[in-house]
């Protein structure tokens, strides 16, 4: 599977090559146009930005606090002073534990939408620390982020697990007829259940797609998705070693079954926490790589258990423990709608490339679809299965102009296998029925912004079909867009010579020189790892004889006006804000509502940890409702007017007008390589010299080991005294890993 306006006029580049004598640095557009130092970021952080970073520190100080003494007794106060009122304690666990997080989500909503496509923050952030396995790369960004956790995890065990020893007594051990191991092994069982709450809390926050929150920090959610998975196995590791602990007790008493079959009327409920344990385990089993690869509709059905599994927590830990995990729920629960509601139940096929790798290009019409580079998109395909959406790279520019979306898709899996089969299928039998072939889309997603408008020059590394979001950057350059990068560097390695027909697209600028002026757009370097040359081809002749492989079936909408698909309705980052604002206010109004409605006063005797289990599910699900309509609402008031038959202009036709322009003679020919693995850093180390540029970024898409050994080189580069000297020759490096 694979994922990835003018402002003002450039100043000509410097011839390529290495420059040699004094170096005059050239700022990079964004710069210029903002005015701001070498890092635009480091400029004033906007309110908007700064109330987000508030709301999120808010939030992690309320973690801080929850296991100290001090807390315990000023939240027993703060209870009392809410009984009395209007609020409740109900309201008051929400306006502690759950606003913090969703009114930084709002914040970083409003905030994306004010940044607009201007370049974000934190750039340097996305460059490696080390490279280690299994970790593989991390990042400043990420290291900072993992000791904070760790940090925050082993603050609040050691605080509880004090806390408890101390209170362990003799007359303790004898009212519960436990030893003091029985107790000690039971009370470390508690708080391991304590982590594995602050884990679930913020679990479902780098899944978010529609409303991804760490976009405010330039984590997109493909990228997300790996911290995801790690939170994930730790929190089946906690919440394992809690029921472990928990049930050896009880089982070492002989209370196993007892105590497992027991619902009271207050207080924990085992059963529900047993089923609780179970569940994720069945999610964590199903999501493991080689379950999910050879059954992906298994791993795909078993993690919609996560409604389940949230319902056995609230059964069991009571509503005051599902408050701290309460913001992501929601955000989770409104992503979910707005995913819906974003979602295009059928798009209409313009044409499908078959290329000579296994490999297939299809084109879609939707109207009014507005992206960036190294966007993606979900596409579902009801004929092979109505269940499955799997995201593959835009291959397209929306700066091009006309209704056309490409996407190219390698047959690597069995759901790739099925399309290819099927469009190889219509290929032999009705070319005509490509017209009527459903396809779903649900997107586009990724970064809101232009990341390489930052740089002077790019290096792509790219590896088999890591080309794809590549392709979009290389056709957006290509479209005159002002502020883009003068020079583009090329590493790409694939297996076999016929996997360059996925470079057909864009042959015309790896090939040719543009009219412009320039001196060469893209400098290229192919490395054909399982093959030789024995013919002596050039790679010239192999990329255009690939090409010239692939045959292309036409659904007939090319040459008569057809009513071009209306693109997904989507919301943008106001409406998300506006969203999540409301949603949680509706929460927290119909919270308190229900519970002076349905429950008695706080400290009753009559009170029923069902009920109050019940009235929290009733709010849940009344301000996600609430939230998907204003959605809907947004959504139809700002969608655009309705189709009209037009004749439209194919990203395919604007790449062959580009090639008609472009007639001179080639300038630099791509350097190919057969038969090795290539040394991807002096491949790198080349490219930085010959493009002579002084702010220059890494982008890679591929393997780990390729990304691995990008990063190492400029982790040494920006470690070394060259990196550090007076700036010169800045080195960012930036993954795009889909971990999907």
């Amino acid at each position: 599977m694979d994922l990835i306006k003018a402002r003002g006029t450039r100043r000509p580049s410097p011839p390529p090559g290495p420059i040699k004598g004094k170096l005059h640095r050239r700022r990079p557009p964004a710069q210029r146009r903002a005015g701001e130092g070498f890092l635009p970021q480091m400029g004033l952080p906007a309110p908007s930005r700064l109330l987000a970073l508030a709301a999120l520190a808010a939030w992690l100080c309320v973690w801080t606090l929850k296991p100290t003494p001090a807390w315990k007794i000023w939240w027993h106060g703060a209870e009392d002073w809410a009984g009395r009122w209007l609020l409740r304690d109900v309201g008051l666990y929400v306006l502690v534990f759950s606003f913090p997080p969703l009114t930084a989500a709002a914040m970083a909503y409003l905030h994306l939408h004010l940044l607009g496509r201007r370049p974000g923050w934190m750039p340097a952030m996305s460059n490696p620390v080390f490279v280690l396995n299994p970790l593989g790369m991390v990042s400043a960004f990420e290291l900072l982020m993992a000791a904070l956790f760790a940090t925050l995890l082993a603050w609040t065990f050691f605080c509880g697990i004090a806390r408890d020893f101390k209170k362990s007594t003799a007359e303790k051990f004898l009212r519960l007829h436990l030893s003091s191991l029985q107790v000690k092994v039971m009370q470390v069982g508690t708080r391991m259940g304590s982590l594995a709450e602050i884990c679930l809390a913020v679990l479902l926050f780098p899944i978010l797609r529609k409303m991804a929150v760490l976009k405010l920090v330039g984590v997109q959610f493909e990228s997300a998705v790996r911290y995801h998975v790690w939170i994930g196995n730790l929190l089946t590791l906690l919440a394992a070693a809690h029921g472990a602990a928990v049930m050896s007790v009880w089982a070492s008493k002989g209370t196993l079954l007892s105590e497992m079959t027991k619902w009271p009327r207050t207080g924990r409920v085992n059963p529900a926490g047993g089923a609780a344990l179970a569940t994720g385990l069945v999610i964590w089993v199903t999501s493991l790589p080689p379950v999910r690869r050879k059954n992906f509709h298994l791993f795909y059905s078993a993690h919609h258990l996560h409604a389940a599994f949230l319902v056995f927590f609230l059964l069991h830990g009571g509503d005051r423990h599902f408050y701290t995990v309460s913001s992501g729920a929601l955000l989770f629960a409104l992503d979910k709608l707005a995913r819906v509601i974003g979602s295009r139940p059928a798009a209409s096929m313009v044409s499908a490339k078959i290329l000579p790798c296994r490999a297939i290009e299809l084109t879609l019409s939707i109207k009014g679809l507005d992206y960036t580079p190294t966007s993606f998109m979900f596409i579902n395909v009801p004929v092979i299965s109505r269940f499955q959406w799997h995201p593959f790279s835009i291959t397209s520019s929306s700066a091009m102009g006309g209704d056309r979306v490409s996407f190219v898709i390698k047959c690597n899996g069995r759901w790739t296998g099925s399309l290819y089969s099927k469009i190889k299928s219509i290929q032999n039998s009705d070319p005509a029925a490509l017209r009527s072939f459903a396809v779903a889309v649900e997107g586009p997603y990724g970064p809101p912004s232009l990341p390489y408008e930052r740089y002077d020059a790019l290096i792509l590394v790219a590896g088999g079909s890591g080309i794809t979001p590549f392709l979009s950057v290389l056709r957006e350059i290509s479209a005159g867009r002002a502020g883009s990068p003068a020079r583009v560097g090329l590493v790409y390695c694939v297996r076999r010579a016929e996997e360059l027909a996925i470079l057909g697209s864009v042959s015309h600028l790896l090939l040719k020189k543009k009219k412009n002026g320039f001196p060469g757009l893209v400098r290229v370097k192919i490395f054909v790892t399982r093959e030789g040359n024995s013919s002596g081809v050039s790679a010239r002749e192999l990329i255009e004889a690939a090409s010239q492989q692939t045959s292309t079936i036409v659904s007939g909408e090319e040459s008569a006006p057809t009513t071009t698909a209306q693109s997904p309705s989507s919301l943008g980052f106001r409406s998300t804000a506006a969203v999540t604002g409301f949603a949680s206010v509706v929460f927290l109004a119909a919270l308190v509502g229900l519970s002076h409605g349905f429950l008695p006063p706080p400290g009753s005797p009559n009170g029923s940890s069902l009920a109050t289990d019940l009235v929290v599910l009733a709010a849940f699900a009344i301000a996600a409702g609430c939230g998907g309509a204003l959605a809907i609402a947004l959504v139809r008031r700002t969608s655009p007017q309705k189709d009209v038959p037009a004749l439209c202009r194919s990203h395919g036709d604007t790449d062959r007008e580009s090639q008609s322009e472009n007639e001179r003679a080639p300038d630099g020919e791509p350097e190919i390589s057969f038969g090795n693995r290539p040394d991807l850093q002096a491949a790198v180390e080349d490219l930085r010299g010959t493009l002579g540029a002084f702010n220059l970024g890494v982008f890679v898409c591929g393997p780990d080991s390729m990304q691995e050994a990008v990063a190492e080189f400029c982790r040494t580069h920006r470690s070394s005294g060259e990196g550090r000297e007076a700036w010169k020759h800045i080195l960012d490096f930036h993954s795009i890993k889909f971990s999907l």
